[in-house]
C-alpha cells in the first residue's frame, strides 16, 4: 500500500499497518491460529493522530532493578527497569516507566502501559509500545504504534505481561491498536 501525505511518519505507520495485516493473515509466525487466518480482515486501529507522538525526556536510572511483571498465565517475567518517560500531552505532565527485557536481545525499551480507554475501546489488559534504543535523553513516544499484546489473539499459546499500576495514564490514549475482534 502506498501513501501519499504530506506526514512520511504517518505514511510510514500506515504501511507498517498494513504489512502487520498481512503478516497476521499469511505469516507461520501469525499469532492467529490457521481458523481465524481465514476469516481475517485486518486489525482495527484509532485514525492516526499526530497529537499522539509526543517528545519525552528520558531519565535513565542508575544501577540495575529488576522487576517481576504478572503475566497473563498468573506467572512472571523479569525486566530491568531502565528509566523514566517523562512527557506532556494536553497540557498535563506523564510518567511511563521503561524497561529492558531479560528473557531475549532486544534493541528496544519495553513500554507496557494502560489508560483510560484499556478495556473499553482497547485491550482490557493493555498496550505495548517498543521504543528503540538511542544514546540520548530525548525519545519519541508514538502511540500511533501502540500495539495489543499476543495473548488477545491466542490466549492459550501466549503469556504476555501485564503493565504494572505504575504504568497507568489518567488519560484517553486514541492511538494505537483498538481492541481485536474476531471476523
Amino acid at each position: 500500500m502506498i501513501n501519499c501525505s504530506d506526514d512520511p511518519v504517518k505514511d510510514w505507520v500506515l504501511d507498517q499497518r498494513t504489512k502487520k495485516d498481512q503478516m497476521f493473515k499469511t505469516s507461520d509466525e501469525s499469532p492467529l491460529s490457521d481458523e481465524d487466518k481465514g476469516t481475517f480482515k485486518g486489525l482495527l486501529y484509532f485514525p492516526y493522530n499526530p497529537q499522539y507522538r509526543v517528545i519525552a525526556t528520558f531519565k535513565k536510572v542508575t544501577g540495575t532493578d529488576t522487576v517481576k511483571m504478572l503475566t497473563t498465565k498468573n506467572e512472571f517475567k523479569s525486566f530491568i527497569y531502565e528509566g523514566d518517560m517523562l512527557f506532556k500531552l494536553e497540557g498535563k505532565i506523564f510518567n511511563l516507566k521503561a524497561f529492558r527485557a531479560t528473557f531475549y536481545e532486544a534493541d528496544h525499551y519495553f513500554v507496557p502501559f494502560t489508560d483510560l480507554t484499556t478495556g473499553k475501546e482497547t485491550y482490557e489488559t493493555g498496550r505495548y509500545l517498543e521504543i528503540p534504543f538511542q544514546n540520548s535523553n530525548e525519545y519519541v513516544i508514538d502511540f500511533n504504534r501502540a500495539y495489543n499484546p499476543w495473548c488477545i489473539y491466542n490466549l492459550f499459546k501466549y503469556n504476555c505481561p501485564i503493565p504494572p499500576d505504575y504504568n497507568q495514564l489518567n488519560i484517553r490514549i486514541e492511538a494505537g491498536e483498538l481492541i481485536y475482534k474476531k471476523h
